[in-house]
């Protein structure tokens, strides 16, 4: 367990108001009938001994193992699709149509990552 940051907080798992740590864990879970190993980030409460996932920190892990699987079987994940579109300056809709691919769909992959990157 990794601390990342201090936060004097009403913590969600004891109910008492103190200083909660956020931190990182090496997790792994089965997705897509393959063993995926991530860095998660939960709240975490000393006094109880116990973490947390909040509605951010499930999106932003959900999207970590995601991620993480897309690298094992090689294929791009959510912060490298952001770089090459900002590397060459391309929208969404443009980089959409560049691959092909369903714009109706895209765009929800691309806020879904950057918004989950963008809480952490």
């Amino acid at each position: 367990m990794k601390p990342i940051k201090n936060e004097k907080k009403l913590c969600l798992i004891c109910m008492e108001e103190h200083e909660v740590q956020t931190v990182i864990i090496e997790d792994s879970e089965e997705f897509k009938g393959e063993e995926v190993s991530f860095d998660a980030t939960y709240e975490y409460c000393a006094h109880a001994d116990e973490c947390l996932e909040t509605e951010v920190i499930i999106k932003a892990n959900n999207l970590a193992m995601k991620d993480a699987f897309r690298a094992k079987v090689g294929l791009l994940t959510a912060k490298e699709i952001i770089a090459i579109r900002d590397k060459f300056e391309v929208s969404q809709k443009d980089f959409s149509e560049i691959l092909d691919a369903v714009i109706a769909s895209f765009p929800f992959l691309m806020q879904q990552s950057f918004q989950s990157i963008k809480s952490i």
